[in-house]
């Protein structure tokens, strides 16, 4: 089984650094979620938790200290 895995730094992030606005935010996450049956959103923006919280049957949450980073 193949599901779509959506990061939202791509939809909140235009060309050239340019953020979206948060109705334009809010409406690529709403379309993701009419549009498809199952998805991942990957990102942790809490200004629009509750849209993907409402159709979402698991949701991973970690909270990691700031100084946990990966060096490769």
């Amino acid at each position: 089984m193949k599901i779509d895995v959506y990061h939202l730094d791509t939809l909140f992030r235009k060309p050239r650094w340019k953020e979206a606005t948060i109705d334009e935010f809010s409406a690529d996450q709403r379309m993701i979620i009419n549009d498809n049956d199952q998805w991942i959103m990957e990102g942790n923006y809490t200004n629009t938790y509750e849209i993907r919280a409402e159709y979402a049957d698991t949701i991973i949450y970690l909270e990691l200290p700031l100084y946990v980073f990966i060096e490769f």
